[in-house]
C-alpha cells in the first residue's frame, strides 16, 4: 500500500489524466443510455422513407443542404435548432424522425430536444451522407 501511495504522490499528473478520462467514459455511457436514439444503415434507413411514415432532419449547414440533399428532407441548421419552432413541422408524437449530419457528436442535442418534446422514434444516419453518396442514391442539387 505504502508503495502505490507513493507512486500515486510521484505521479500525480497521470492519475488526473486517468480519472478525468475515466470521467469522461462514465459520463457519456450513462448520458448515451438516456438519450433514446438509433443508428441506422442505409438500407434500413432507405425501408423506413420507403414503406414506413417517416421525417428526414439534414442537420448540415444551408449551404450545404443546397449543394446536395436527400428528397424530401428539411433543413435546420445545428446554429438554428434552439430558435426553430418545431410544432411548425406539425408532426405527431410517433412519427419516426430520421437525422443527417456530419458527425454523430452534435447530434446529441437534436436527440436531446426532440425528447423533450416527446418524440420518442428517433434515428440517427449511420455516416451520414457519406454511405448516401458512396452507394449513389440520388441527391436533389439548388442553386
Amino acid at each position: 500500500m505504502n508503495n502505490f501511495l507513493y507512486f500515486f504522490h510521484q505521479h500525480l499528473f497521470i492519475f488526473f489524466i486517468w480519472f478525468m478520462l475515466f470521467f469522461l467514459i462514465i459520463s457519456t455511457s450513462i448520458k448515451n443510455f438516456f438519450i433514446k436514439s438509433i443508428f441506422i444503415d442505409i438500407y434500413y434507413f432507405v425501408f423506413l422513407i420507403n414503406k414506413k411514415k417517416s421525417f428526414v432532419i439534414d442537420t448540415r449547414s444551408k449551404k450545404h443542404f443546397l449543394l446536395g440533399h436527400i428528397p424530401y428532407s428539411v433543413n435546420i441548421p445545428f446554429k438554428k435548432i434552439y430558435n426553430f419552432d418545431i410544432k411548425k413541422l406539425s408532426l405527431s408524437k410517433n412519427t419516426r424522425i430520421i437525422f443527417i449530419s456530419y458527425s454523430n457528436v452534435s447530434l446529441n442535442n437534436y436527440i436531446e430536444i426532440f425528447n423533450k418534446l416527446g418524440f420518442n422514434r428517433l434515428y440517427i444516419l449511420n455516416n451520414g451522407l457519406d454511405d448516401w453518396n458512396i452507394k449513389n442514391l440520388p441527391l436533389i442539387y439548388k442553386k
